[in-house]
């Protein structure tokens, strides 16, 4: 069931592949994106935090 966080991982796949693995920033990329995917796999499952949830609604 699609939920808020799959334009978030849309988002991910798309700049990993516009930057490409020989890009300098690729690493940092791949960090974030194992942070973010950890956070919205536990708001998944345990429901999001206030913070959490105030910062996903300031893009709003």
């Amino acid at each position: 069931m699609p939920d808020m966080f799959d334009a978030y991982q849309k988002a991910l796949t798309q700049l990993r592949a516009a930057l490409g693995s020989g890009h300098p920033d690729y690493g940092d990329v791949l960090l974030y994106e194992q942070r973010l995917t950890e956070n919205m796999r536990s708001a998944r499952r345990f429901g999001d935090t206030e913070i959490l949830a105030r910062r996903a609604g300031a893009g709003h």
